[in-house]
């Protein structure tokens, strides 16, 4: 994976992209490789893949996967420290995905919480958290409800919310 990001920097990126993916689902597929590379902490590498992602979806998807690239900004900019940034871009991915998936909307809600409490916006992140946990557990998704939960001892702890904190801890180990 990191070899075919670094190799962008010396070949054309639509020759570099049309190398590496073919058919339908290709954005969905680059969406991926980005995804993996900032689940690595490879921000650096991860950027010219989002670029060509975003490309790639408004040339041959017409913003198909706006909500998904908005995600992956997003990551990008708290990778960054640009959480007021990372901020915008998790609430334009929860507008994007309202249209989609229970599981879409639950993880564009749970993103948009982390990056609130980033800009020390508690009340609305507890909020976007508590829209997660109940759109996880309609979708049946008990690591997602139990990630929210997580999430949310969490900010209250940082809050000093201490029994309330202990007691979604609790939620989220069972």
């Amino acid at each position: 994976w990191v070899r075919l990001v670094r190799a962008l920097d010396m070949t054309p990126p639509a020759a570099a992209w049309e190398m590496f993916v073919s058919g339908e689902s290709r954005c969905g597929r680059v969406i991926a490789l980005a995804d993996e590379l900032l689940d690595q902490g490879l921000t650096v590498d991860a950027r010219p893949v989002v670029s060509a992602a975003e490309h790639l979806n408004h040339e041959s998807f017409s913003g198909r996967y706006n909500g998904e690239l908005d995600r992956l900004w997003g990551r990008v900019d708290v990778a960054e420290g640009d959480d007021a940034r990372a901020c915008e871009r998790f609430e334009q991915m929860v507008r994007s995905a309202s249209r989609g998936s229970l599981h879409r909307r639950a993880i564009a809600a749970y993103d948009h919480g982390i990056a609130l409490f980033h800009v020390s916006r508690w009340a609305e992140g507890l909020g976007q958290l508590d829209r997660a946990g109940k759109l996880f557990a309609q979708d049946g998704d008990p690591r997602g409800e139990g990630l929210t939960y997580w999430a949310t001892g969490t900010a209250l702890l940082r809050m000093g919310e201490y029994e309330v904190a202990q007691s979604n801890y609790e939620k989220a180990m069972t």
